[in-house]
């Protein structure tokens, strides 16, 4: 399946998430339709 733009916003705000040490994160409301593979 073809990776969509809400799927690189997603890689994009998880990783900003694991540079800040954030301990949650939000990925409703951007339409994401499968989950990255960096979510472990």
């Amino acid at each position: 399946m073809g990776r969509d733009k809400a799927y690189y916003e997603a890689e994009e705000l998880i990783e900003k998430a694991r540079k800040e040490g954030a301990t949650e994160l939000s990925l409703r409301g951007i339409g994401l339709i499968e989950l990255p593979e960096s979510i472990d």
